[in-house]
């Protein structure tokens, strides 16, 4: 047999010099199907786990997480507290409910920005609707209460 050169495209054991190394149509047919398949599984999953770790767009945004406490008569006792992927419901100094964070939407809308976050509780999906005011000291406003909390490092 005569020696290979550059460029030649005779098969060598059934492969081809380029391209795929398939010997078959049918082979790269199911190679490219079970590509697709990988990444239409690989997609979702990775959403799930991007929730579940509170990472990307499901997450609380760095901007709002932390303690936030209010001065608001009733509400001394009381703080929020987000992190990446939870809101911690504080209802007093020795009782809280943790909650896993599973959607959160940010809208811009003039000097403040509006909150729309969804979290896991008992009894099922439930969303808590804010308006944060940056500034050298932010604040945030629920959407239900006129109180406006602050930033605080206790707890």
């Amino acid at each position: 047999m005569a020696p290979r050169r550059a460029g030649d495209q005779r098969p060598l054991h059934g492969y081809r010099i380029r391209g795929l190394p398939l010997r078959s149509p049918r082979r790269r047919r199911l190679l490219v199907l079970g590509t697709l398949l990988a990444v239409v599984l690989a997609v979702p999953a990775w959403r799930t786990i991007s929730r579940a770790l509170g990472l990307g767009s499901t997450g609380t945004p760095a901007e709002v997480v932390g303690v936030w406490v209010t001065t608001a008569p009733g509400y001394e006792d009381r703080a929020l507290e987000f992190t990446r992927a939870s809101v911690i419901l504080h209802t007093d100094d020795a009782h809280f409910t943790v909650h896993r964070v599973l959607n959160v939407r940010r809208t811009t809308s003039g000097l403040f920005v509006l909150y729309h976050v969804e979290y896991q509780d008992v009894e099922g999906p439930t969303a808590l609707d804010f308006r944060y005011i940056p500034s050298p000291q932010p604040l945030i406003r629920l959407e239900h209460l006129p109180n406006v909390w602050r930033r605080t490092t206790r707890r």
